[in-house]
């Protein structure tokens, strides 16, 4: 089979559980996985799109904001400085890329009181 992972002997091929908790992607599992999913969702549409609607508005947040909190170069360090390229840098590799002309940082505006 395609994609068939290796399981424990107590989990079955075939089942939901060895897709989501085992991540198999046997058709077996994938087909078992679907015919899930399409249950759920006809029992109560409505639910089923608000809670998934909720969800992803609230991963896609998560997801921004953990690119956001991280250099885009080396991805280690916090960063510090925005990019004309809309990228976010760290102190280090935004000075290192705008000393090769790869990127030019926008500058801060000036505080005004």
């Amino acid at each position: 089979m395609d994609g068939e992972a290796q399981l424990p002997p107590f989990v079955f091929h075939g089942t939901p559980n060895a897709y989501t908790n085992y991540g198999c992607r046997c058709d077996a599992c994938r087909e078992a996985h679907s015919l899930y999913r399409s249950e759920r969702r006809a029992r109560d549409p409505a639910k089923y799109t608000t809670y998934m609607r909720e969800y992803m508005r609230k991963y896609r947040a998560r997801k921004r904001q953990e690119r956001e909190a991280l250099c885009a170069n080396c991805g280690e360090q916090p960063s510090a400085v925005i990019a004309e390229d809309g990228k976010r840098y760290c102190l280090e590799c935004a000075e290192r890329l705008e000393g090769i002309g790869a990127v030019r940082p926008i500058p801060k505006p000036a505080a005004t009181e």
